[in-house]
């Protein structure tokens, strides 16, 4: 591109050139002959006077002293009185000549000075050398510039392809610059750079909703496999229609949870998805979900409570947060789970723990699932933290945010409403 820029400079100079050089070498080499030519009529002038001076001397002019006044390429004809012309200097050229005004004598004699075409084609030379010279140097000084400035003005068109070209092969962090001077150039940066910010925006999103799915999904599908399993395996009537039933609630909350992670990858305002929400109820319905999987491994969970527990937040991601931490005690923990829900001054406190000792993070899942719970947890205002306890142990802190009093009745999740609906079995819960 820089090339086109530079070539396009070149190309306009040049046209400066031949608008403005070829008049001013033809004016010039006009004036040069004008120039010469006063020069040459004040030399028959001069010659005259100098004639008048020493005929009122008594005295003639030689062709010395007519030499000493008139230049040395030049010719002088002197008519004399009765009118015939005498040359009385140089040999007449053979070029053309020139001849200045002629000059009367007050003797009537007449002086003219010739000049020869040579003496005006040489300083025409000269001139137009000279305009040749000058427009060569300013091309060479052009040239420079152009380079130059094609190469700055192009900068900003090369990082701007470079940026498509760097979002185009997926780099959304890509980012061209804005500040060339060049309007139009600028505005579209701007452009872009909003559009590859927004891409990349969606494409986390994407990428963030597909690993909290992957994670997320995995819990109740499990579970509505283990539910399939018992009731291929028996042959008891009862069993099975419990059995299906229950794998009719890990399908809901499959659905329920394919719901949360939806609402959750768009952005929205707080304040239009809180409710009155009872989070001892909501920690039971979610760990009947892993009850099974536990009762197969002879574990079982206890689920303590201590004081008021109802909190206007959103239930789905305390939901979500709880299914990480149960999923990480069932698969990573040991012995039996205990679930403490505990109300605080201000807050309502969970806590998750196994038999097991304290352990690092085992795989990417597991880091991956606590992330994610720790970022839901955050975004109603709570906190998900470890603690050092000799057996794994996380806490969660949620804000109350109950109004004074009550405006309204708990609302009941999907979850909670297939729960309430289930016909009473035994259970591991205590």
């Amino acid at each position: 591109m820089h090339r086109r820029f530079a070539f396009a400079a070149l190309v306009i100079f040049v046209a400066a050139i031949v608008a403005f050089g070829l008049p001013l070498g033809f004016v010039t080499s006009h004036l040069i002959r004008n120039e010469i030519m006063r020069d040459a009529d004040q030399q028959a002038v001069t010659i005259a006077n100098v004639m008048d001076q020493r005929a009122r001397a008594g005295a003639t002019l030689d062709r010395g002293a007519v030499d000493a006044l008139a230049s040395a390429t030049r010719l002088v004809e002197i008519q004399t009185t009765d009118g015939e012309p005498a040359t009385i200097t140089r040999p007449r050229p053979s070029g053309p000549i020139v001849w200045s005004r002629r000059v009367t004598t007050e003797a009537g004699a007449g002086v003219r000075v010739g000049v020869t075409g040579d003496e005006i084609s040489h300083r025409t030379r000269r001139v137009w050398l000279v305009v040749i010279a000058l427009a060569a140097a300013g091309l060479v000084f052009a040239s420079v510039v152009a380079v130059l400035v094609a190469r700055r003005t192009s900068r900003p068109f090369v990082a701007l392809a470079d940026t498509a070209r760097r979002l185009g092969h997926g780099d959304f962090s890509a980012r061209a610059p804005t500040t060339s001077g060049i309007r139009e150039l600028d505005d579209t940066a701007h452009a872009l750079n909003h559009s590859a910010e927004r891409i990349g925006q969606l494409v986390a999103a994407e990428r963030r909703f597909t690993m909290d799915a992957s994670h997320q999904l995995r819990t109740p599908l499990t579970a509505l496999l283990i539910r399939l399993e018992e009731i291929a395996t028996t042959n008891n009537l009862t069993v099975a229609h419990h059995e299906a039933h229950a794998g009719m609630r890990h399908a809901d909350q499959l659905l329920e949870s394919i719901t949360d992670l939806l609402a959750a990858a768009r952005p929205q305002h707080p304040d239009t998805i809180t409710a009155l929400v009872d989070v001892e109820q909501l920690v039971r319905d979610h760990a009947r979900l892993y009850e099974p999987r536990l009762r197969r491994a002879e574990r079982h969970i206890t689920i303590d409570t201590s004081g008021t527990t109802t909190i206007r937040s959103h239930p789905a991601p305390i939901g979500q947060a709880v299914d990480v931490l149960l999923d990480n005690a069932v698969v990573h923990g040991h012995g039996h789970v205990n679930i403490d829900v505990e109300e605080l001054d201000a807050h309502v406190r969970i806590r998750v723990s196994d038999q097991g000792p304290t352990p690092p993070h085992r795989d990417n899942n597991a880091r991956h699932g606590l992330l994610l719970a720790r970022t839901l947890i955050g975004a109603l205002g709570g906190h998900l933290t470890p603690l050092t306890t000799p057996h794994t142990t996380y806490e969660i802190l949620l804000p109350t945010n109950r109004p004074t009093p009550p405006s309204a009745p708990a609302t009941a999740s999907p979850v909670q409403q297939a729960v309430a609906a289930e016909p009473p079995v035994a259970s591991g819960l205590t």
